[in-house]
């Protein structure tokens, strides 16, 4: 977070055009689920961190929370 607010913000905020920063939560962290609390959590925080982002800097700066749903990783396997 320091090298975004730090560095790239100011740089990005000083663009003629518009910038975009796109983060890449995922559906845990808003529906909760067994067995990936801490995951869920950090996911959360990333939503509000973008949220956050986005209300300091919508005048330049359009900022996304991407949350993909259903990907099939080893961690989402569900055990019987």
């Amino acid at each position: 977070m320091y090298l975004l607010t730090q560095h790239f913000l100011p740089k990005m905020r000083l663009r003629a055009n518009r910038s975009a920063i796109i983060n890449l939560s995922s559906a845990t962290g808003v529906y909760f689920s067994h067995n990936v609390g801490a995951y869920s959590s950090i996911k959360h925080a990333v939503d509000i961190y973008s949220r956050t982002l986005s209300l300091e800097n919508r005048d330049k700066i359009d900022v996304l929370s991407v949350r993909p749903f259903g990907v099939s990783t080893g961690m989402m396997k569900m055990r019987k």
